[in-house]
């Protein structure tokens, strides 16, 4: 069984094929200065106060930071998650996490990317203004509710997204983000909800769980940093599909010479462009999903404890969902629970990765996406 849930892990994972079109991530502009303001080149944008400000003003600032945060905002003695409303043409979904005690903030332009920007926030006038401390990023959002912020283009960086055609999108003014609910479980609650839910497994088996686990949410998690995995997938005709769909030689792109991408202008759509211009990109494809739905099963059918099996099932439903729609969605309920799964009950990601790399902005990300916690 551990041979077949290792290729499980390959097969999930709809790896980015050679050839495969490379799409955009977020990017950050400086644009957006109010009037009055000046825009320094590291790309933050200050007002002429703020750029004459001596060293005690600065420390002054930064406890006017803690103080109007902590009064003004719901989670005054903790955290605060909000997540980009997302909509049908969302493949880039920018967050913002809030932490009332220290008035810090760390925004994700795109929480599957490992890049993060960190800063100092306040709040004057039903306006919050968040500023990285590199002085790279300034985001500016207006207070509707304790649970929803609508994001003030004006005085803030421009956020770049990447759309479905991998045309040039930018955050839009009044942008909702909506406060998420879950709370990110802690290290103890990990471990004890890990010895709940491994109860009465051998050694062998719970270590055969763990790594195949592991593999599936890492492989993964490189083919949407990497691969573009969701805006491939946002294509309900994209050729990755045919993953899901066959057994044996599968199309899953075309592949162009000389640096030929395809170009809308042509009249083509990009299949037509493809038989044109390319190449078929082919692999071999052991396990479509009704296979992976079966090694799914196996894995639930290991465990002695039926906590976790109902997150097993809903991988098999989203599978079998993702088959049958073509819906992104599916895949990234997916991978959201391999995500929560691996980092926040089988491991601890925050320490068991987290001390053997610097960026720890993906293994500290949560979904709340696991049954277990809820």
């Amino acid at each position: 069984m551990k041979r077949n849930l290792l290729l499980f892990c390959c097969i999930l994972t709809l790896l980015c094929p050679s050839g495969c079109a490379k799409g955009k991530s977020a990017q950050l502009g400086t644009d957006g200065s109010e009037p009055g303001e000046t825009a320094v080149e590291s790309g933050e944008v200050r007002t002429e106060a703020e750029t004459d400000q001596s060293e005690n003003g600065k420390d002054r600032a930064e406890e006017e930071v803690k103080e109007t945060g902590e009064d003004a905002l719901p989670f005054e003695n903790g955290k605060g998650y909000y997540i980009l409303e997302a909509d049908a043409d969302t493949t880039v979904t920018p967050a913002i996490e809030f932490d009332g005690t220290d008035g810090t903030f760390m925004f994700l332009y795109d929480i599957l990317l490992s890049r993060n920007i960190q800063g100092t926030f306040k709040v004057k006038d039903n306006i919050l203004t968040a500023k990285a401390s590199d002085g790279k990023g300034k985001y500016r959002f207006e207070i509707e509710s304790g649970d929803v912020l609508r994001f003030v283009q004006k005085g803030s960086s421009e956020i770049m997204l990447s759309d479905a055609d991998s045309n040039e999108k930018y955050l839009a003014d009044k942008a909702k983000f909506i406060r998420e609910e879950h709370v990110m479980p802690t290290k103890e609650e990990v471990y004890a909800m890990r010895q709940r839910v491994l109860e009465g497994m051998t050694d062998e088996a719970v270590k055969t769980l763990t790594d195949n686990i592991k593999s599936a949410n890492e492989s993964l998690e490189r083919s949407c940093i990497h691969g573009n995995l969701f805006e491939r997938l946002s294509d309900p005709e994209n050729l990755t599909w045919n993953l899901l769909e066959k057994t044996g030689e599968v199309q899953t792109d075309w592949a162009f010479e000389d640096g030929m991408e395809y170009d809308r202008s042509s009249g083509l759509t990009y299949e037509e462009f493809g038989k044109k211009y390319g190449m078929p990109v082919m692999t071999d494809n052991q396990y479509d999903a009704d296979d992976l739905i079966g090694i799914v099963q196996q894995m639930k059918d290991s465990l002695k404890n039926n906590l976790l099996k109902s997150d097993l099932e809903n991988i098999i439903q989203n599978i079998n969902y993702a088959r049958e729609t073509h819906d992104v969605e599916y895949v990234k309920k997916i991978y959201y629970a391999l995500h929560d799964m691996d980092y926040f009950l089988l491991r601890y990601g925050i320490e068991d990765i987290g001390k053997h790399i610097s960026d720890m902005s993906a293994v500290s990300a949560y979904y709340g996406a696991l049954e277990v916690y809820q």
